[in-house]
């Protein structure tokens, strides 16, 4: 057995006994079998893996491939030769309909997390010739004996292309990524449209208050004023809309974002309204997420400038933010404030655009404030809500996952 474990396979070569000779055989024969178990196995191995009817696509330690199977050369469009040695992302291209961004390879997150990745619904896979084939896939990391890292593997298969219903998913998934790039094409185009003669209907009532200011009555300086104040919120609304169009259509980058540096530089915007009105805000403790930074930044402002603005005349208003995790990999900010507060069933009209639960007269906006904030977190693969009593402040209760990688588990907020 010690012979067999060193393999002194040059004993022939010098003076043996009968002994010797014997155990010089015994160790060929064990060492043939063995190599033969290993091809068998090895053969079977890879016969396994061509036979599964999901694509799987394998890679190195530097997300390269090493290996596709027939069914995920058939969907990609890449054989298995020409993809070997390539980066994935040059052979596996995936992009959300709903966001119309790419995402990243699950193998990618897998190698860099060092957990099991899964993708969003709302997936298609780009192949080689440019096809939109909706898709389900999962990435796992590649582990040795010693727990270390050594590749990993993509495993995925297509939707079909219609189901027994009539559907046609890819037709569908195809329209809605068009209807997406349309819609963010118009809202650019529309913005500056609208833009172009409201900025004409400015100058030119401000020429008539210049021109015509001493000879008019107090009710043609009204007029003046009222057309002033409109032209200015209807401005007000084509940014927004604009702004609501964005957090969707946009191909957005997700980055490490420190949310307590973000609430600050809003803060830092906001101190005029806060000089104005005595507030301050109160930062608890607040997490690093992954987000896309102009998104987070626009997601507090809305929130900050909503509590500063439905205050309590003759109070001060106090608006104070803070975190919890929650086990599932998500973190629950709340943003507090002591203002006027809402009727709770009132809290479905909330987040709608255009709807606004108080007068304009006593209170300026254009309604989609609280409906991009919805949006973004949406985007981000959180959740937004509130809660709220008439004259007892509102707060807002965000769910955001600290990791894109996390976001399909979904906020557990039992923790």
């Amino acid at each position: 057995e010690r012979a067999k474990r060193s393999q002194p396979y040059g004993y022939l070569l010098k003076p043996f006994e009968d002994r010797e000779l014997h155990t010089c055989i015994e160790m060929a024969l064990y060492k043939h079998s063995r190599e033969k178990k290993e091809k068998k196995t090895q053969t079977w191995l890879a016969s396994l893996v061509h036979s599964i009817g999901n694509c799987v696509i394998a890679t190195d330690a530097e997300d390269k491939v090493i290996f596709l199977n027939p069914t995920a050369e058939s969907l990609i469009g890449w054989s298995d030769h020409e993809a070997s040695g390539k980066p994935i992302s040059e052979i596996f291209n995936i992009l959300n309909t709903q966001t119309g961004e790419t995402l990243e390879c699950p193998t990618t997150v897998a190698l860099r997390e060092g957990i099991e990745q899964r993708l969003p619904t709302h997936t298609v896979l780009i192949t080689r010739d440019n096809k939109q084939i909706p898709i389900i896939d999962c990435g796992s990391p590649i582990k040795d004996a010693n727990g270390n890292i050594i590749g990993a593997v993509l495993s995925f298969h297509d939707f079909p292309a219609s189901s027994s219903n009539g559907v046609d998913y890819q037709s569908i998934a195809s329209e809605l990524l068009r209807t997406n790039q349309a819609l963010a094409e118009f809202a650019s185009i529309a913005s500056h449209d609208l833009k172009e003669p409201l900025r004409k209907i400015q100058a030119f009532t401000e020429r008539l208050r210049q021109n015509l200011g001493p000879s008019l009555d107090a009710q043609g300086k009204e007029y003046l004023d009222r057309m002033k104040q409109a032209s200015l919120r209807m401005q007000k609304l084509i940014d927004n809309i604009l702004e609501f169009t964005r957090v969707t259509t946009q191909n957005q980058i997700f980055e490490p974002i420190n949310l307590e540096a973000v609430v600050h530089e809003v803060i830092h915007d906001l101190q005029n309204r806060l000089e104005e009105t005595q507030g301050r805000v109160e930062i608890m403790s607040l997490p690093t997420l992954e987000a896309e930074p102009t998104q987070m930044r626009q997601l507090f402002q809305n929130l900050l400038s909503n509590s500063l603005k439905f205050y309590k005349k003759g109070i001060p208003p106090i608006v104070i933010i803070s975190s919890r995790p929650l086990e599932s990999g998500y973190w629950e900010i709340r943003v507090k404030d002591n203002g006027i507060g809402f009727e709770p069933r009132e809290l479905d009209r909330l987040f709608q655009p255009f709807e606004r639960l108080h007068n304009r007269t006593e209170y300026e906006g254009t309604g989609i404030g609280l409906t991009i904030c919805q949006k973004i977190a949406t985007h981000h693969g959180g959740t937004i809500t509130a809660e709220s009593a008439p004259r007892k402040g509102t707060t807002f209760i965000l769910t955001l996952p600290e990791r894109q990688a996390f976001r399909d588990r979904g906020p557990d907020v039992s923790s």
